[in-house]
Order: C-alpha cells, then structure tokens, then sequence
C-alpha cells in the first residue's frame, strides 16, 4: 500500500477558517471543518487508487453513488464524521482528531 504525505493529502483548507466561523457556533464551525479536512483527504488519497469508481466504492464498502459524492466535492452534509472516519480506516488511513484548548 502506498504511503502519502502529507503535501500529498492537502493541508489548507478550501474555505477561510472564517467560512467556518461566520454563521456557526465554535462547536459546529469545528465539525465542518473537521469533516472538510476529512473529506478532502479521503478524495486525495481514492483519487490515486487505479480503477473505475465501482471499484473503488467496492474497497471501501460502499456504493459507488455514494463515493461520487465524495470525489464529487457535493459530500459535505452527506456524511457523518464517524462514517468518514470509517471510510478513511478502509482507504488505509490512520483517521486521529487532535484538540486543544480554544482560543
């Protein structure tokens, strides 16, 4: 299994963190963002599988649909943080969240 970096996965954000923020509590801004970043590695890292979509939503247990949405970018309200935490365990990935004290 290949290995990627972390240049590889995308570490920026497609929106400003103040997308996040503007409109959302601190909590919720946190789970778009979370799930954003995890969404965003996700399709990274399927994007260098080789194969057809079927395919690939095989691997990762699903229905290809459902993997379009997320090659797609439309994934975003489409799926839970714990789904896609299970989804980046079957791409291979080590899934963590890290916290910290807020601001």
């Amino acid at each position: 299994m290949k290995t990627i970096s972390a240049e590889e996965i995308g570490t920026g954000l497609s929106f400003t963190d103040d997308a996040f923020e503007a409109g959302f509590d601190p909590a919720e801004a946190a789970l778009l963002r979370t799930r954003a970043e995890m969404l965003r590695a996700l399709r990274n890292i399927i994007n260098t599988w080789p194969g057809t979509q079927t395919e690939k939503a095989v691997r990762l247990k699903i229905k290809q649909p459902r993997l379009a949405l997320i090659l797609n970018a439309e994934a975003e309200s489409q799926f839970s943080l714990d789904h896609l935490v299970k989804l980046a365990g079957r791409a291979g990935m080590a899934p963590s969240i890290s916290l910290a004290a807020a601001a």
